[in-house]
């Protein structure tokens, strides 16, 4: 399917709201289409998005971003954001949507297969956010790309379902795009770095598993240090 501007909510006025695409391609890339996983406080709101296969494209520039608990501010307000396989694309990933939070509200990102492109914005918590908001980052066994360079200060858990997570230093087309990650990854998995750019790793980490580079002009940078492997 192919949508115009305006944004989608899932989970709204008290109901559950759940897309699951296993198959085909839903585009969403004209301006204006954010995607907004639980939009309000009342209680019973609850948005899901589970990319399982196909591709879901927001584009990988402007304003669409996928929002993880927009606007559920209450104690048992949750989104939820699943990629278990296909190709996921947009602009940024935001935990929350900058309203004041309860404590015990949540947002969660699950990433355990297919690839997710992603852009300016990263993979953050919003930094609007008041209150209590508890993120939720897991990450492992799929590849998160770089449609345009991006910069996380978000904590993440390095997981193994289906293997370590591998972070593509570069584009669906190849061309480079350098990745920062400076919260704390933590977790028993480990990570897989592939693409000609630079994956830097800024934060006080805490994961158990192996840090691998793959591919030609592959480099990972932690800290102040760099190392760089071509094979």
């Amino acid at each position: 399917g192919t949508g115009g501007g305006g944004n989608n909510v899932f989970g709204r006025s008290g109901t559950a709201g759940v897309l699951t695409l296993e198959n085909g391609t839903i585009n969403f890339s004209a301006s204006g289409n954010a995607m907004r996983l639980t939009y309000d406080s009342q209680t019973g709101s609850a948005g899901t998005l589970n990319v399982e296969g196909g591709t879901f494209n927001l584009g990988g520039t402007g304003a669409n971003d996928i929002y993880v608990n927009y606007g559920g501010t209450e104690a048992t307000g949750v989104g939820t954001l699943n990629v278990s396989g296909g190709t996921l694309t947009t602009p940024g990933i935001l935990l929350g949507g900058g309203g004041n939070y309860t404590s015990g509200s949540r947002a969660i990102v699950n990433i355990t297969g297919g690839t997710v492109y992603v852009g300016a914005g990263g993979i953050n918590v919003n930094s609007a956010n008041t209150g209590t908001l508890t993120p939720s980052i897991n990450v492992s066994g799929g590849t998160i790309g770089a449609a345009a360079a991006w910069t996380s200060t978000a904590n993440m858990v390095l997981g193994t379902t289906g293997g370590n997570i591998t972070f593509q230093t570069a584009n669906a087309s190849g061309a480079a795009n350098n990745i920062t990650l400076n919260g704390i990854l933590s977790g028993t998995g480990g990570l897989i770095e592939t693409g000609s750019g630079v994956l830097s790793l800024g934060g006080v980490n805490t994961y158990l598993g192996n840090t691998t580079i793959s591919g030609t002009g592959s480099a990972i940078q932690i800290g102040r240090a760099s190392c760089r492997e071509r094979v």
